[in-house]
């Protein structure tokens, strides 16, 4: 598994800085930009966590897309490695931006407080990772990446139109409930977002297991 991990850096270590760079260079200049009254357009919690999270869904597709130009799976199944190891490995990704989500929302909204709840800030985040990344695994290990990439952009189609025609139906005729929901859902914060959480964390572990057996199959 250490190996894995190493080889993984080693590969996209150039990626990774980047990303880090990117993240912390467009953080400094959100700081240094806040107006005389302590105003931003955009809450340092959004900026980082959001970052981070597209940031973990492009390197899932890079190291996949690495993989499968070299045919790697063929040596690594030579190696005295078992399926549930090399694929259990992919999804220490998975975990690591979880975690550094996390830290980016907490300390983001100790610095630049944001009128939106934490815990749903976060749970949203969370989702997106699982959710994207649970799903477009096992089809990349089917499939190949540059189908499940067709997939990631079709959901993103869908996921926009969807948010589009829902907020066309609210405005005509549903302002009211949406409203009582949303003040619902805030004043619960804290519970909506760990059933989220909760959720999210369930599809990722199915996931895993579907993309083990996808794997072990795999010729």
């Amino acid at each position: 598994m250490k190996a894995l991990i190493y080889r993984d850096y080693i590969l996209g270590r150039a990626a990774i800085i980047a990303l880090v760079v990117l993240i912390v260079s467009v953080n400094v200049l959100n700081m240094l930009t806040v107006s005389t009254d302590g105003g931003r357009t955009q809450s340092l919690t959004f900026d980082a966590a959001s970052m981070i999270t597209y940031g973990v869904m492009f390197l899932s597709f890079a190291f996949a897309s690495m993989d499968e130009t070299a045919n790697m799976h063929l040596h690594l199944k030579a190696a005295p490695l078992s399926s549930r190891a090399i694929v259990g490995e992919r999804y220490l990704l998975l975990v690591a931006g979880i975690i550094a989500v996390a830290v980016a929302a907490v300390i983001g909204d100790a610095v630049s407080p944001s009128t939106f709840p934490l815990a749903l800030s976060l749970a949203f985040r969370i989702a997106v990772m699982c959710l994207l990344i649970g799903l477009l695994t096992p089809i990349a290990y089917k499939f190949g990446v540059q189908r499940a990439v067709i997939v990631f952009f079709m959901l993103t189609f869908v996921g926009f139109a969807g948010l589009f025609f829902v907020a066309g139906v609210i405005a005509n005729g549903y302002q009211t409930q949406a409203d009582e929901a949303l003040a619902w859902v805030i004043m619960h914060a804290g519970g909506v977002g760990a059933a989220i959480i909760a959720f999210s964390l369930l599809i990722a572990l199915a996931s895993y297991f579907v993309s083990v057996r996808v794997y072990a199959r795999k010729m």
